[in-house]
């Protein structure tokens, strides 16, 4: 049972790793012209407004906790968060990009299985009352939906396509 366990972990561990690397490997090939307006600002303040959250939890000051938890100023800290926005907003395009260009579609049918799915692990009953719970509009929901099929799409084909030098 425990060498099965294992030998499941790691093959769960060895598709991880190579998504990875080849979407890091498009990414990196990828050039952004231009990013969409307010797309970066949004990631970053996601994160920065998870950080303040913590902050307030721990009663501290935003610059304080940055400054005791992570080891660097504000301005520092911003300056990273920017870049990993970037990254991801990045690796979002590429994702996008990608799908469009292997003319993907999704069916109606694989929709409605996803949709049934993310409802059932949130535990709503339709899209409108949970969109109405969690302050979202259909029209994100549908859109996160959708890129979340694509990027499953998307990797399957870049690892199915990908050439692994010296994997184990």
């Amino acid at each position: 049972y425990v060498r099965k366990t294992l030998a499941e972990q790691r093959q769960d561990e060895i598709a991880a790793e190579k998504q990875s690397a080849t979407i890091a490997v498009a990414v990196d090939n990828a050039e952004v012209l231009k990013y969409p307006e307010g797309v970066v600002e949004d990631y970053m303040a996601q994160q920065i407004d998870y950080v303040r959250y913590y902050a307030t939890t721990y009663g501290m000051s935003y610059e304080d906790f940055v400054s005791a938890a992570l080891g660097m100023d504000t301005a520092a800290y911003e300056a990273e968060v920017r870049k990993s926005a970037e990254q991801s907003v990045k690796e979002e395009l590429v994702i996008w990009a990608i799908a469009e260009a292997e003319n993907f579609t999704i069916s109606e049918e694989r929709r409605a299985e996803e949709l049934k799915s993310l409802l059932a692990y949130y535990d709503y009953e339709d899209l409108a009352s949970m969109c109405e719970a969690y302050g979202f509009s259909e029209d994100y929901m549908n859109r996160t939906m959708t890129y979340s099929i694509y990027y499953v799409d998307v990797m399957d084909m870049l690892v199915e396509n990908a050439t692994f030098k010296g994997a184990k």
